[in-house]
């Protein structure tokens, strides 16, 4: 709703994949005296790691088709992770100082889709990659920022570049990174090109539009559309042409 500026219905009835149906009244549950295993003094508490990472790899690398090196990358700089108890792909967001203010999770079922949030994350501080670049490349979810990487690894210090990832349609993120980092002077906003909506809106390509005219004074600011609905579609799409 706030993000993709949905009704309340229409946010529902994405975050069930269309799978619902209406229930009579129950009584509800009292949760007021459950403990908050999340959340402690603004602190974001992580869910424990995993011994291993194959279902992240497997996921990202064989269902999302992103290359293998690009995630290694990201697990080795302790950005993503696999979580021991429900195996979801934890992604971090940090501050300046590397301290987690926000943990999103993307579950590693193909016939499942879940996403969501570890109680406390605050959104302003979503996943991103700081490099020694003035190049700031911006996109939706970070699966896109992977698949763009592995689509359009500019040269071999790809990791040189910085990359945010908004979750979801998210301005304040971005006017707070661009703050927070004041090396970076162009801005490439990478959003999706939602041209089959279900509201006929194209909600990515708007939010790259405004998100243009808030920037472009300050920071040499570019669109780059993709030519499917995300680059995840176009990686995948290519992967399937080269016979992965």
């Amino acid at each position: 709703m706030t993000f993709f500026d949905f009704s309340f219905q229409e946010a529902v009835i994405t975050l069930l994949d269309g799978n619902y149906k209406a229930t009579s009244n129950s009584k509800p549950v009292d949760f007021i005296n459950e403990p908050d295993i999340y959340h402690k003094k603004d602190r974001v508490v992580l869910p424990q790691k995993n011994t291993n990472n194959k279902r992240l790899y497997a996921y990202l690398c064989n269902s999302r088709c992103i290359d293998y090196s690009v995630v290694r990358y990201f697990v080795k700089k302790g950005l993503i992770y696999e979580d021991k108890s429900n195996h979801n792909i934890v992604f971090l967001g940090k501050d300046k100082k590397g301290i987690v203010r926000y943990a999103g999770l993307k579950g590693t079922l193909t016939v499942k889709s879940f996403k969501g949030e570890i109680t406390g994350s605050n959104k302003i501080y979503c996943f991103k990659h700081i490099g020694l670049s003035d190049v700031l490349f911006v996109f939706e979810a970070f699966i896109d920022l992977f698949s763009f990487i592995t689509l359009y690894q500019l040269d071999e210090n790809w990791h040189t570049y910085n990359y945010i990832a908004l979750g979801g349609l998210n301005l304040e993120a971005l006017k707070k990174c661009v703050k927070d980092y004041p090396h970076i002077k162009k801005i490439y906003i990478c959003t999706d090109n939602d041209i089959n909506s279900s509201d006929g809106k194209n909600h990515g390509q708007n939010f790259a539009k405004k998100a243009q005219k808030v920037f472009q004074d300050k920071y040499k600011t570019e669109i780059i559309t993709p030519n499917l609905k995300d680059w995840n579609e176009i990686l995948k799409q290519r992967s399937q042409s080269y016979g992965k």
